[in-house]
């Protein structure tokens, strides 16, 4: 309970985040590649965006950043206070965006899910999914929107250590490569995949996920 205080904590997670846990962010190549969109900005949808801590790569964008928890919201709002094209959201997004109409007039290039995830069961996951497709653009007149995961997962032959690592995660439902695929295969016609081990200091493998409809 006390770790998971720690966490909820948005300044102490931020510290968390950028000091002891990220090792090299760059190595997870593409999935903070910003699409570019002619004529206009592009627009993301950073879904449990925490305390700004993925914003840095999108202040370039149109960017929308959601979470529940309003002291991280709070926080990220003041860090980027001088950025009018970054708004930031204490909110659920089924609630923020099922009012008729606004489902249809609003769409994103690019939906960021960073460590959601496995903090959901297969369900919430369902359910997440459907409303997150609702707000994808698909033109095809100019770039059809996607959806990057970016979770733990489980592999064959993990250290001791990983499997401890993993099995104390906040998120209870960490899966393996199969099982994240299989849950995300009805709802979108294209996915591929990326496996890295070399993200964090600590020994944590996750999985990157790409999936457009």
């Amino acid at each position: 309970m006390q770790f998971e205080k720690f966490m909820n904590n948005g300044f102490l997670y931020n510290v968390y985040q950028n000091f002891i846990v990220y090792k090299n962010r760059e190595t997870a190549s593409g999935f903070f590649d910003l699409p570019k969109i002619a004529k206009r900005k592009t627009r993301v949808l950073d879904i449990g965006c925490g305390p700004a801590t993925r914003t840095s790569y999108f202040t370039d964008a149109e960017y929308y950043g959601f979470d529940y928890n309003k002291q991280n919201i709070e926080i990220a709002a003041r860090k980027y206070k001088n950025y009018p094209d970054l708004h930031f959201v204490c909110a659920d997004i089924n609630e923020y965006f099922c009012s008729p109409g606004v489902t249809e007039s609003v769409c994103f290039d690019l939906v960021i899910m960073h460590g959601v995830l496995h903090h959901l069961d297969d369900n919430e996951i369902t359910n997440c999914v459907s409303s997150v497709k609702k707000l994808l653009r698909s033109d095809n007149k100019e770039y059809d929107g996607e959806v990057r995961f970016f979770d733990p997962i489980i592999l064959h032959g993990n250290s001791a250590l990983t499997n401890f690592i993993l099995k104390h995660d906040r998120g209870k439902f960490i899966r393996t490569q199969q099982n994240y695929v299989s849950l995300l295969k009805p709802h979108f016609s294209n996915i591929e995949t990326k496996i890295f081990t070399n993200i964090y200091r600590l020994p944590i493998p996750v999985i990157f996920i790409r999936a457009k409809l």
